[in-house]
């Protein structure tokens, strides 16, 4: 049995372990908090920075401008979400499309368009037989690659009967647009559509970025991982026995476990 000496002093060095190791714990736990509170404020931040976004989207209507081609070009600001679930209240209809799409939605646009044909003149022939008149016209138009329009009819009269019919024998039709989103001067996300067909207006258009969706987590890094280190430990310390030691010569192998902690605060 050791002397009250020695059972002092191995009781001032088992304080002393759990002293490091309570400080040790409390710096670990101020490291978190202090984490944990930095993501929280991000996070309000780029909330508020969301809702002033949209709501200048929400706030804005469809501008007319013209490419450096000159081609005319329709823009609007649009809505910027973090997830899907948000973007419900500011667009159901956007959201109904994202919630039917396959996959995860990054970028969604809605566009409505119309087109207004001036008077044409369409070439015709009549056909007349046994007291039976027959019309046919029809135009055939290619405006440029992909934008044309095809339409033909036929009305026939029966003279003796007093009827008339007609038939739509052919009815197509051909555009393209150019459709993205861009940041303008004021460093604002726009959607916008650049029609090729002539006499094309859009009269809708409103779009929406849902950030979560546009980059994806290709591998998934472990919580915990086990590591090790090969290095120079001139300085050493037995905590058990509150002694210090210096070795110049001394090469040290370690083994240990490596926390991911970001990680582990996302879940």
């Amino acid at each position: 049995m050791g002397s009250i000496k020695d059972i002092f002093i191995k009781l001032i060095s088992n304080t002393k372990n759990q002293l490091l190791l309570a400080g040790a714990s409390v710096i670990v736990l101020l490291f978190l908090l202090m984490h944990f509170n930095q993501k929280k404020l991000h996070e309000a931040q780029a909330r508020a920075e969301r809702a002033e976004i949209n709501l200048a989207a929400a706030q804005d209507t469809i501008r007319i401008t013209k490419a450096k081609n000159g081609e005319l070009e329709y823009n609007r600001r649009t809505y910027i979400v973090a997830k899907e679930r948000e973007l419900k209240a500011l667009s159901a209809e956007l959201a109904k499309q994202v919630a039917i799409t396959k996959g995860d939605v990054a970028v969604i646009q809605s566009v409505g368009v119309q087109v207004v044909h001036d008077t044409i003149e369409m070439p015709t022939t009549v056909y007349v037989s046994d007291s039976v008149v027959k019309i046919r016209s029809s135009i055939d138009t290619t405006y440029s690659p992909g934008n044309f329009r095809a339409l033909a009819f036929e009305s026939t009269y029966k003279e003796k009967e007093g009827k008339a019919t007609s038939f739509l024998t052919e009815d197509k039709i051909g555009f393209t647009a150019t459709v993205g989103l861009k940041v303008n001067d004021k460093k604002q996300y726009e959607i916008f559509v650049r029609p090729h067909y002539p006499n094309m207006t859009v009269g809708m258009l409103e779009g929406a970025i849902i950030t979560d969706n546009l980059v994806k987590e290709k591998t998934k890094i472990p919580l915990v991982t086990i590591g090790g280190h090969l290095g120079w430990m001139p300085l050493a310390y037995d905590v058990n026995a509150n002694k210090a030691d210096i070795n110049l010569n001394r090469i040290g192998i370690g083994l240990g476990f490596n926390f991911n902690l970001a990680a582990m605060l996302k879940k």
